[in-house]
């Protein structure tokens, strides 16, 4: 058991700190994509959301501020994803990388509980400060693992759903609706990663006398 309780932040903390991030990396973005499709043509539009999300990372580091390990993750599949689709002259590639680069980091997750280093020990450093005995405690080291196992899970049904999506779709829909679950689908998972944890880390918690 910990001498103290962690302090660990309320969900309207976690929200005021994922929400701005959430909607610089995807809300944006998406938008941007959307309105630069019907204006100018795929390839731009690619570039501008793009150039979107580089600008903002940029002005977070000349900031100080910090870049979470989430919103790094976004941008090097972005970037990545782009580049391609913009070299290879296809809207439909740069889509497709979507589903693929879900399908990968869902893999990653379940990897990470296969060799005992969940990522989701990695990404709580990014809503809350936990002192390292903390993160070693058996309980909150299988929570960790457990809330990793669920993220890959999530990730691989919402990989063949973004598939489908796709593939059954035409361009705006799917940019609207894809967008909507890029959303909606981690936000509910990080909210019920985050009550599982607090509940476990709490659990493990004694004031002492």
């Amino acid at each position: 058991m910990f001498p103290v309780p962690p302090m660990l932040p309320s969900f309207r903390q976690l929200a005021r700190r994922a929400l701005p991030q959430v909607v610089e990396a995807s809300i944006v973005p998406a938008v941007i994509l959307l309105l630069f499709l019907h204006v100018v043509g795929a390839t731009v539009a690619i570039a501008a959301a793009l150039g979107w999300v580089i600008a903002t990372t940029a002005v977070r580091i000349v900031a100080r501020r910090r870049v979470s390990g989430l919103s790094i993750l976004s941008i090097v599949r972005l970037f990545v994803r782009s580049v391609i689709a913009i070299a290879a002259g296809s809207t439909f590639l740069y889509f497709v990388q979507g589903p693929i680069g879900g399908l990968c980091l869902a893999l990653a997750w379940l990897v990470s509980v296969a060799i005992d280093r969940p990522l989701a020990r990695r990404f709580v450093k990014d809503f809350c400060d936990l002192a390292p005995h903390v993160l070693e405690h058996p309980r909150v080291r299988s929570t960790l693992r457990r809330i990793s196992l669920l993220w890959g899970l999530v990730g691989l049904a919402h990989a063949a759903l973004g598939l489908w999506l796709l593939l059954h779709l035409s361009l705006s829909p799917y940019v609207v609706v894809n967008a909507v679950l890029s959303v909606a689908v981690p936000a509910a998972v990080l909210a019920l990663s985050v009550a599982w944890f607090r509940r476990d880390v709490t659990a493990c918690a004694v004031v002492p006398t």
